[in-house]
């Protein structure tokens, strides 16, 4: 199988509603999904070196029964799901062999997406992508990262800025999922997910939709992309949760504000 960094990037005649400079809801230049059967879809945004989508399937051999990944997993209503349509996100290149690799290993080859390097985000683009090469206290670059705020905890001082390629969140789902089948998405994007979660909560994807696995990253995090939990911007982050919420989408947080008891502690992970 060739890599497949990108999906359908027609730009000619496009008809767009509710859309702004960071939110495309809508573009009649997507191509329409046509498949004639439900399947499980599992979208996973920030997939490192496949530790979550190892978790997905029970097969992780770095997360651990006891790992937070498996323990999030164990929730989810789908059982089988080796047959899962599978779509992997990730910004770093140098976690490509690993997920190459889960992909090799997976029950169904065929039906595992990669896309690498790519980032999630709410319009067709590219944008500064900053990388952590990590601390080499782990084998290969399994403890690497990177985030799209310049300020990140974790990749502010490593001076490695990529242009990557993004790919429209709300596009994803049209272009890949169908209203029978069950989506699965998990979001670990050190701070990506604020400019998502308000475009889905604008868009008909959301009902596509129907559990999504999120961390929240805070200020002290993602400085420049996420807020306090007294602010604004925090509180409507919130009710754009819950509109997702509310459009039938079963929600858990697994993140730091969790751990910290902030605003999404209704959604924590238990």
């Amino acid at each position: 199988i060739n890599q497949i960094i990108f999906l359908n990037n027609n730009k000619n005649n496009i008809r767009s509603y509710d859309n702004d400079e960071t939110c495309v809801t809508f573009s009649n230049s997507w191509i329409k999904n046509t498949r004639k059967y439900g399947t499980c879809v599992y979208i996973d945004l920030g997939a490192h070196h496949g530790d979550s989508y190892g978790s997905f399937i029970g097969s992780s051999d770095t997360d651990g029964k006891n790992g937070i990944f498996s323990r999030m997993f164990a929730g989810s209503t789908i059982t089988e799901r080796n047959s899962c349509h599978v779509h992997l996100l990730e910004g770093n290149t140098m976690f490509k062999p690993y997920l190459e690799e889960a992909r090799r290993k997976s029950f169904i080859p065929d039906n595992v997406f990669l896309y690498v390097p790519s980032l999630i985000y709410g319009i067709d683009t590219e944008l500064s992508f900053y990388i952590n090469p990590g601390s080499g206290n782990k084998p290969g670059c399994r403890n690497c990262g990177g985030a799209l705020d310049p300020q990140h905890s974790s990749s502010k001082n490593s001076g490695i800025v990529k242009k990557t390629q993004t790919i429209n969140i709300n596009r994803l789902l049209y272009e890949n999922t169908i209203p029978d089948d069950h989506v699965i998405i998990k979001s670990n994007i050190e701070g990506g997910e604020w400019p998502i979660i308000p475009c889905i909560s604008k868009s008909n994807s959301r009902y596509l939709i129907d559990e999504l696995w999120v961390e929240v990253h805070t200020i002290d995090v993602a400085p420049t992309l996420a807020f306090g939990p007294e602010t604004t911007e925090y509180s409507k982050l919130r009710h754009d949760m819950k509109i997702i919420e509310n459009s039938g989408v079963e929600i858990h947080e697994f993140g730091a504000s969790c751990l910290t008891k902030g605003t999404f502690s209704e959604w924590c992970l238990k």
